[in-house]
């Protein structure tokens, strides 16, 4: 019931931002182009994946496909997940470039619209290159007479080396990054509230502008960081060998996937909450 929940508003929730956007071309700004696309890989973590992790609890990790469809539906529905972790992460830092920039020059756009739409180009092709080693090791494995959808490196050394890679590359590092620029930007709005600091109404207008999107930002930074540390620390830890538990490690295998699931229909919430335009478009939808 609990999945099924969280399914129905991240579905509902990116749907109608991703509608408001589409309706509104006054949001149509690099930010909320970047934001789009992560609402877009929400959906599909929501159409691809979560029904496979509610199909886990109710009939187990059998795979009900084999052959080629399987095949393809295995490597598809399980590096979707995947795929669109590292998508955020991305787009986080994608973001906090930009927020840098509008700070730092503030009587410059560097960052346009056509750039952006680069930049999500670039983002797409770069994910989905970062998270192959996962697409090509999925396969289906047959144990008697079921088939399940195994991730399947070489060596289990190969498959440890991986989790580590991915959370230092995937989650520590990028993180870091964007943490390392929001405090600079902090710094600079901090000092820009001193008497005299502006130099023009558009410096003004731009900086005060960072200002409200930056509380909506850090929120979607701290909502990811929390909701998907289990998901990405968890395999190191099972592969360390520092839980023998089975019935632990299920517990935490199934909470590893929920939380990150649940930062998908989060994420909607965060923008109603701190962006007013957010709200009066999803009030001219419904």
């Amino acid at each position: 019931l609990a999945y099924v929940i969280v399914m129905i508003l991240s579905l509902l929730g990116n749907v109608l931002v991703i509608a408001v956007v589409a309706k509104n071309r006054r949001m149509r700004t690099p930010v909320n182009f970047f934001l789009i696309n992560m609402a877009v890989g929400d959906v599909l973590i929501t159409v691809f994946f979560m029904p496979r992790m509610v199909t886990r609890i109710l009939v187990g990790l059998e795979w009900s496909l084999d052959g080629l469809a399987g095949l393809v539906t295995c490597k598809v529905c399980a590096s979707m997940q995947e795929f669109c972790s590292s998508l955020s992460i991305l787009v986080f830092i994608s973001i906090a470039i930009d927020r840098f920039l509008a700070v730092r020059f503030p009587l410059k756009r560097i960052i346009n619209k056509q750039v952006s739409l680069i930049a999500i180009g670039v983002i797409w092709v770069s994910a989905f290159a970062m998270r192959f080693p996962v697409f090509y090791g999925l396969t289906l494995k047959r144990y008697g007479s079921k088939v399940y959808c195994v991730f399947n490196l070489e060596t289990r050394r190969s498959i440890d080396t991986y989790y580590k890679f991915s959370f230092a590359f995937f989650y520590a590092i990028p993180l870091a990054v964007v943490i390392v620029l929001y405090s600079a930007i902090m710094v600079t709005l901090w000092m820009h509230k001193r008497p005299g600091a502006f130099s023009s109404s558009q410096q003004r207008y731009q900086i005060q502008r960072t200002r409200k999107v930056m509380k909506m930002l850090i929120a979607i930074v701290v909502n990811f960081t929390l909701c998907w540390f289990l998901y990405l620390c968890l395999p190191i830890i099972t592969e360390s060998r520092l839980i023998s538990s089975a019935r632990a490690l299920c517990t935490l295998y199934y909470l590893r996937f929920f939380f990150s699931h649940v930062n998908c229909c989060l994420n909607p919430l965060v923008y109603l909450l701190f962006i007013e335009n957010y709200r009066r478009g999803v009030k001219i939808i419904l």
